[in-house]
């Protein structure tokens, strides 16, 4: 498809720019309204924005800016379903079965009660692998997929559950940086990835405060506040991490999450969380909208460049 035709087909080409299809080596080609080069700043700063303008619109943006009816966690299934075929090198496995999900994620299931009678927002796990030719490292990342927060029970009010279908955004993120490495296929890496997918909906099932719950790990949880979804959503899921950890080669545990701005404030600069035990696995909370830890050591609000940078040598 040639750009003047794709311009016909979408106007927001003029604005956004796009990666198209093309007949050549690499098979796609970034494509970017720019100012006219006259210079080397204008070349380096022209290119840079078409980049950013182009690989803007791929996998993680497609599951973590739509509205939560366009991408609930049925949805995202179908979508990660259709950017991982078998020859992509990425492994899929959906867990949506809900006495699998109370048995084995307790804690997450707690807050996906709300929305297990309504099929297409009924919470799922989804894990995806990739494993390179020779792996000397080991991620094992849990994205938080939240399709839409409505806080629960404590329910978000004065406007500010506007906005909440991104809670979705460490999820997409973890399914961005699979997405990456499908494409470079690293040999040296094997990455295990786990977006948990839910809806905080409220409604009669809903999970509320005081409730007392056992997690995965044996440890008795209490709610205090349903709004706090996000580590109810993980914990699971990384005691599951952990547990593979410890039989992988230089394992390291991350989660990434978003609008958890609290985190940076409660460990302060320099400082991140971990697994408290007696042989402590490296773990690092990626906050999207507010980062702390030793990785990344500022907030840059862009996970997938983070990963890439770091483990890929982008």
């Amino acid at each position: 498809m040639s750009s003047s035709l794709s311009v016909e087909i979408d106007n927001d080409l003029h604005d956004s720019g796009a990666v198209l299809p093309v007949d050549l080596p690499a098979k796609r080609l970034i494509y970017s309204p720019t100012v006219k080069i006259n210079s080397d700043y204008h070349d380096v700063r022209a290119f840079q924005d078409a980049a950013k303008k182009g690989i803007h619109r791929v996998l993680a943006r497609d599951i973590g800016g739509p509205d939560p009816e366009r991408m609930t966690p049925k949805n995202v299934e179908t979508a990660v379903r259709a950017a991982f075929p078998p020859e992509s090198g990425i492994k899929l496995e959906v867990i949506t079965d809900e006495a699998t999900l109370s048995k084995e994620y307790p804690l997450y299931a707690a807050v996906n009660r709300a929305a297990a009678s309504v099929d297409r927002h009924k919470g799922r796990i989804i894990y995806l692998t990739y494993e390179g030719s020779s792996p000397q490292q080991t991620l094992l990342i849990v994205g938080k997929g939240v399709t839409y927060d409505t806080g629960g029970a404590d329910i978000k009010t004065g406007g500010f559950m506007a906005g909440m279908c991104r809670d979705k955004c460490g999820a997409a993120a973890v399914a961005g940086f699979m997405k990456v490495l499908s494409i470079l296929k690293p040999a040296h890496l094997k990455v295990i990835g786990a977006m948990s997918m839910v809806r905080n909906s409220c409604g009669e099932e809903s999970y509320v405060a005081d409730e007392i719950i056992m997690s995965r790990a044996g440890k008795r949880v209490r709610v205090v506040n349903t709004d706090a979804e996000g580590r109810m959503i993980m914990a699971d899921v990384l005691c599951k991490m952990s547990e593979v950890a410890l039989k992988e080669k230089n394992p390291q545990l991350f989660t990434i999450a978003t609008l958890t701005g609290h985190a940076g404030r409660t460990v302060g600069e320099g400082y991140s969380y971990g697994l408290d035990s007696a042989t402590p696995l490296a773990y690092t909370h990626v906050d999207i909208a507010a980062s702390s830890g030793s990785f990344p050591a500022d907030a840059t609000g862009a996970p997938i460049l983070a990963f890439a940078t770091a483990y890929l040598g982008l």
